[in-house]
């Protein structure tokens, strides 16, 4: 590096220690600490369910009330007619799923079938970790199935990052079918993502569910 460089480059590293030293941190974390929660600034959700299905509805999710676990299957196959090829999540893999033929090779499966972890409620969001759904199932179909447990449904994103599973490495947040406009700035459908997804709604609060692992 040039003289002349190094030299601007400590001026400017001595001034921002000088102002720093101007403002110690107990009096900043006095200033943060005279400040109201960050969710009081923030629009209440009070109804995290209609909040829910109202922001995935305007994502472009198409949203189904399954009133029982076992009747996943029906419902699936129903909604995807002419679909033979499913990749499903292990732990919904005990089902009933006579209807498709199932597979793990997700670059031939239509369709993807996967558990969430979380949803938010702010926005419509549904929520994976690789803990435990592999990314290629996600990203890698056409039509992508999400079976979310409203047990699971957080109202903000700060809730859900404190609910899921902090071993992850990686977190996914999917709101509605994958669309873009980089391509001369028209909206493409499925260009990074499934084309369609649907969001299997089940209420377990009152009677939890078990899966398969």
């Amino acid at each position: 590096m040039p003289d002349n460089l190094s030299s601007t480059r400590d001026r400017i590293m001595a001034r921002i220690r000088a102002a720093t030293a101007e403002a110690p941190n107990r009096e900043f974390a006095a200033v943060l600490a005279s400040r109201p929660p960050a969710e009081n600034l923030l629009a209440p959700v009070d109804d995290p369910v209609n909040e829910f299905l109202k922001r995935a509805r305007s994502n472009g999710c198409e949203l189904i009330d399954l009133p029982d676990l076992p009747e996943l299957p029906v419902s699936v196959a129903s909604r995807l007619p002419g679909i033979e090829t499913l990749a499903a999540d292990e732990r919904l893999g005990y089902l009933d799923w006579s209807a498709f033929r199932l597979t793990d090779n997700t670059s031939e499966a239509a369709t993807g079938l996967v558990l969430a972890d979380a949803g938010i409620a702010e926005t419509g969001t549904l929520v994976f970790t690789n803990r435990t759904v592999a990314s290629s199932l996600l990203f890698l179909v056409d039509h992508l199935a999400v079976l979310l447990l409203l047990s699971r449904l957080q109202r903000r994103q700060e809730d859900t990052c404190r609910a899921i599973d902090r071993d992850a490495s990686a977190v996914h947040l999917v709101s509605g079918p994958s669309r873009t406009a980089d391509v001369e700035q028209t909206i493409q459908i499925g260009a990074h993502g499934p084309r369609r997804l649907l969001v299997f709604v089940l209420d377990d609060r009152a009677s939890p569910v078990s899966f398969v692992q």
